[in-house]
């Protein structure tokens, strides 16, 4: 089985909120670098 992992820089502006959800719809471990972590409330944190 292919594991999907992507890193999303700016996960918390426009494009990457969709980008990281979209991502996460397809069954991929995301990771998402932001630099206001308040503004990523979308995001749950499951640490693995």
């Amino acid at each position: 089985m292919v594991s999907k992992r992507a890193t999303v820089f700016g996960g918390s502006g426009f494009l990457g909120c969709q980008i990281v959800k979209y991502l996460a719809a397809e069954g991929a471990n995301v990771r998402v670098a932001v630099r206001h972590p308040e503004h990523a409330s979308f995001l749950s944190r499951n640490a693995g």
